[in-house]
């Protein structure tokens, strides 16, 4: 044990004044006045050997006090062999770079740079450093074991170059995934090495907080006691974001107008923006609308079709224009053919082909088209690169064009063989049967 103040323990040498006094006899209370004694002076009561200590308790608790209050002063501890195996090995610090599209705002990125360095410059020299970016997904940039391979100045440095040279990507952001992954990074590295088994991690976090920053998974996740976070913020000079996107229309309505929604940020300072066509070299003239969205709502804008040849849709008036188009491209509809070898009957309702052309087989997207052929066109059919899938009937060539139906479904297309009607002959099932 020793004393971060052992001065302060000769004041336990006061436990002597309640001993003194103690035995220093107190003049008696009561008086009586006597004509032979009126011209005498009193004389105090002196300490002598007859003196005696009376009231034991009451001296021990007076003792006891000023020893402890001596004691305390001195402020007393105790030495323990822990204390002498401490790891000054240093810190292990983890820098992780948000690098998704938000950080592309103006002076952002210019200040996550400077919050790196001084991350980096508020280290000690045997602190070891490694770096992670993160975006949709967490990126090792100088991981934990590469760092711990090196000394730890050598470490920092790597980092401090490491950072300097990345850009923000035009990816969403993943905060959670990429803090739980890192997470259950050093738990590994705590476990297989190189960290030591308690030692306690500090992640840095360098983002902007996005209002879409995917920070909502975490609320699920049993986040380690060894591992510390420490979120620097970067905050742009304006702050909010608007967004624009294209919202589908409904296959039964009857306006054809493009719909566009508009998201607006809740840290938002803008709220009267405008929308209009536009191209590759800037705004069409006129037709711009003017549109109203307060901070965290969400309106929803029909536009007009353009007929200038304008190929975007572009939200104006936001303080970050790198996500305020919206690219209007229109796509012609792919174009299938379907195959039908077979029969056909004099009435409809026997007429498996009848019902096939009558089928909601089209979509906006994808246009099919019939054809009927003779068992002889089938090979001839085939080489057309349009064709999806061929439906045939048992008896027309199933079993002579087998081989080419078998390269035609391994090359991705689709070979239905219609059972409509009754196998009339043996030799057909036996057909059917090897076929399929």
């Amino acid at each position: 044990m020793g004393m971060l103040a052992p001065l302060y323990a000769l004041a336990a040498l006061a436990v002597v004044g309640p001993i003194v006094f103690h035995l220093i006899r107190r003049q008696p209370q009561g008086q009586q006045k006597f004509s032979s004694l009126m011209f005498l002076r009193p004389s105090p009561p002196k300490l002598t050997r007859r003196s005696r200590l009376d009231h034991w308790l009451l001296l021990a608790l007076r003792m006891i006090a000023l020893a402890l209050i001596a004691f305390a002063f001195a402020r007393p501890y105790f030495r323990e062999r822990s204390l002498l195996d401490i790891d000054l090995s240093g810190r292990n610090v983890v820098l992780l770079l948000d690098t998704s599209a938000s950080m592309r705002r103006p002076d952002v990125w210019q200040k996550a740079q400077e919050a790196i360095q001084q991350v980096i410059d508020s280290l000690a020299n045997n602190d070891h450093l490694s770096l992670y970016a993160i975006d949709d997904s967490l990126r090792p940039i100088v991981a934990v074991e590469d760092s711990y391979r090196m000394e730890a100045q050598t470490a920092q440095q790597a980092v401090r170059t490491a950072a300097a040279d990345l850009e923000p990507s035009w990816q969403s952001t993943e905060l959670a995934a990429g803090l739980t992954g890192l997470a259950d990074t050093l738990n590994a590295a705590t476990v297989s090495g190189p960290l030591s088994p308690g030692m306690t991690s500090e992640i840095v976090l360098v983002t902007d907080l996005h209002t879409n920053s995917g920070i909502e998974p975490l609320q699920g996740y049993p986040w380690p006691e060894n591992v510390q976070l420490d979120v620097r913020r970067i905050q742009p000079e304006t702050p909010g974001n608007a967004r624009p996107s294209w919202m589908p229309q409904a296959d039964d309505a009857d306006d054809d107008r493009i719909r566009i929604r508009i998201e607006n940020n809740q840290q938002s300072e803008q709220q009267t923006f405008q929308l209009a066509w536009a191209n590759a070299d800037g705004i069409e003239e006129g037709g711009a609308t003017r549109v109203q969205v307060p901070a965290g709502q969400v309106r929803v804008v029909p536009m007009a079709g353009n007929s200038r040849g304008s190929d975007r849709i572009r939200l104006i008036g936001d303080a970050w224009e790198a996500d305020n188009d919206v690219i209007m491209v229109r796509t012609e509809p792919l174009r299938q053919t379907i195959l039908y070898v077979g029969r056909s009957e004099a009435e409809a309702e026997d007429d498996p082909a009848y019902f096939l052309t009558k089928a909601p087989i089209n979509s906006s997207d994808v246009e099919r088209q019939i054809v009927f052929l003779e068992e002889n066109d089938l090979p001839t059919a085939l080489e057309d690169s349009q064709v999806a899938a061929v439906i045939i009937e048992p008896g027309f060539g199933l079993a002579q064009h087998a081989q080419r139906l078998r390269q035609f479904v391994a090359s991705g297309g689709t070979v239905m063989v219609n059972l409509a009607r009754p196998l009339a002959t043996e030799a057909l099932q036996e057909e059917t049967t090897a076929f399929l």
